[in-house]
């Protein structure tokens, strides 16, 4: 029975199309940089992707969230188009949150790489539609 199944599974093989004409001596460094070459588009696009989708769960789910501004509230000395442009820009490093006072959020921000671009993605959102307020709570 053992021979029979030994049999079984050496018949059987598989191909994968990211393994296709492989030499035995090639390194696995240069392995990665093949089928990075030849991967790049469905990578980035899938990527872009993940953002766009991020974008729009977060528009969605914070569209309640927008108000007209009050009179009685209060109103930060900082400037939303300033903390657009950074979160545009620099926001994988954090410096919309360390413009808006969020120093701890924007050193976490800035070791995850804004969560590998999640966390930018959702910032660009929230600025935009004026739903993240600064430190102090004043509307930008």
């Amino acid at each position: 029975m053992s021979t029979s199944i030994k049999t079984f599974f050496q018949k059987q093989t598989e191909s994968s199309p990211l393994l296709d004409n492989l030499q035995q001596e090639e390194s696995c460094k240069t392995m990665y940089k093949r089928i990075r070459h030849k991967y790049r588009f469905h990578i980035s696009g899938a990527w872009l992707i993940v953002l766009l989708i991020t974008g729009a769960i977060t528009y969605f789910l914070n569209l309640e969230n927008m108000k007209i501004v009050d009179p009685d509230v209060c109103t930060s000395d900082r400037d939303q188009r300033s903390a657009f442009v950074l979160s545009l820009l620099f926001g994988g490093a954090g410096a919309d949150r360390f413009y808006l006072g969020y120093v701890l959020m924007g050193v976490i921000k800035l070791l995850t790489f804004g969560a590998a671009g999640i966390w930018w993605a959702v910032d660009i959102v929230l600025i935009s539609m004026g739903v993240l307020h600064d430190i102090n709570g004043c509307v930008l």
